[in-house]
């Protein structure tokens, strides 16, 4: 019996392109059906996506082995995100950072409404934690860093189960040595971006760790714990990731913008911090003060709750030097 072997080789280059043909098909539905609802994915920064690597000698080593990787890519409502959680995780972190500037029960520094509005606008990146970390609330990681490369965040937050927290995983399951190789990153901070703040100038501002990554610093007034081990570096990759993440969207921007509330009559601990912080990184304090320019009709809601007089100094870096 005769063989072809011209018509088996078109049968298998036949067989890889139909493969190829129906991959690409599944690309474009999925790039279609998210287009539905913005103009493209490239546009809302929803391709953008930065890992983060840690200087050695500021990475400590988890606790029980293992390891964490950290990154950030941009927020959306896709992803099934709790914002009430979310708004706590930001408002938690302000009341630290600006602990008795405030009148007594003020509102908090945003609401689940004004984050579900930035998200509409592709204005949130969030900061990302897989495996094992110190201080992590979930002690026994249920991650597989090896299957975590390559998926996105959004596939990896949408694989949860209905009863999971977005930012905290469950370790009820783990108990009696039982398995799992669910990918479920967390959500441990995040930062505003405004790409469109002025014609050359973005804004970056809203930065906020979750309270078991954060950096606190020894020496606080008010601070009377002892403060654990933690990653260092995270903020400050945070906001290397709000100046890549605003130079791709708007690509030939000049600077980089940020504000400092800070008390007008008594130096506060944090505030202090935050300006060597800023400053080491790039960050020029501006001349003049813009609370009653740029504050008040910016913060209408949140102005009067102050319990004193207050100033806004503003920061500005370049962005063609890098």
């Amino acid at each position: 019996m005769r063989s072809f072997p011209s018509i088996q080789i078109c049968t298998a280059q036949y067989s890889v392109f139909v493969q190829l043909v129906l991959q690409l098909s599944l690309v474009f539905d999925v790039m279609a059906s998210s287009s539905s609802t913005s103009p493209s994915l490239l546009q809302r920064g929803r391709l953008f996506r930065k890992e983060v690597f840690l200087d050695p000698e500021q990475q400590i080593a988890p606790a029980e082995g293992g390891s964490a990787v950290y990154f950030v890519e941009p927020l959306h409502e896709n992803m099934g995100l709790e914002i009430e959680r979310l708004a706590c995780l930001v408002n938690e972190a302000y009341e630290y950072g600006e602990r008795g500037m405030w009148k007594s029960g003020w509102s908090g520094r945003t609401s689940a409404r004004d984050l579900r509005e930035k998200l509409q606008r592709g204005q949130l990146l969030g900061l990302f934690v897989s495996g094992r970390a110190p201080g992590s609330r979930r002690r026994k990681s249920r991650l597989q860093t090896a299957e975590h490369q390559g998926v996105s965040a959004e596939e990896q937050v949408t694989r949860r189960t209905e009863d999971e927290s977005s930012c905290t995983a469950r370790d009820d399951d783990l108990a009696e040595g039982h398995k799992t190789t669910t990918i479920r990153p967390e959500l441990i901070g995040q930062v505003f971006v405004d790409v469109d703040f002025a014609p050359d100038t973005a804004e970056f501002g809203m930065l906020a760790l979750r309270s078991d990554y954060r950096q606190q610093g020894r020496g606080m007034e008010f601070q009377s714990d002892p403060v654990p081990a933690r990653p260092k570096g995270l903020a400050r990759a945070l906001v290397s990731a709000a100046e890549e993440y605003a130079k791709e969207r708007r690509p030939g921007l000049q600077l980089m913008r940020c504000e400092l509330l800070e008390p007008a009559d008594y130096e506060h601990p944090v505030k202090r911090r935050l300006h060597s912080w800023y400053t080491s990184m790039g960050y020029l304090p501006q001349p003049g003060d813009c609370f009653e320019s740029f504050f008040v009709p910016t913060f209408p809601h949140i102005a009067g709750q102050l319990a004193g007089i207050c100033k806004i100094t503003v920061y500005l870096k370049s962005l063609l030097d890098e």
